[in-house]
């Protein structure tokens, strides 16, 4: 399953910027680029210094057996945003590494 991640933070920011400008309508946003759930846990990984986990695997939506099957690809254009004339968020990957740069880990 591919999609796309937001980091809350970009995207209180890109309202924000919506609510200024008074943009009406539906927007899709979320950070740019796409990636599953084994590349999501594998950045987190390594953002952690944990690069060696043999137990990550990719797994199947049967595996899963989760209450409601998924899309494949559920990745948004964020289109609305880009029409008018906004920057696209950031890197999903960028986000992130913000995200854990902020944590204070516990010892």
């Amino acid at each position: 399953m591919v999609s796309a991640p937001t980091y809350s933070p970009d995207l209180a920011e890109a309202l924000l910027r919506l609510a200024e400008n008074q943009f009406y309508g539906i927007y899709h946003l979320t950070n740019t680029s796409f990636c599953n759930r084994v590349e999501l846990a594998r950045e987190v990984l390594g953002l952690q210094k944990m690069h060696d986990y043999p137990q990550l695997r990719a797994v199947t939506q049967q595996e899963l057996r989760l209450p409601a099957k998924r899309p494949r690809f559920s990745g948004m254009e964020n289109l609305a945003w880009k029409v008018h004339g906004f920057p696209p968020l950031r890197p999903w990957q960028e986000a992130l590494a913000d995200h854990f740069s902020h944590l204070k880990v516990a010892s």
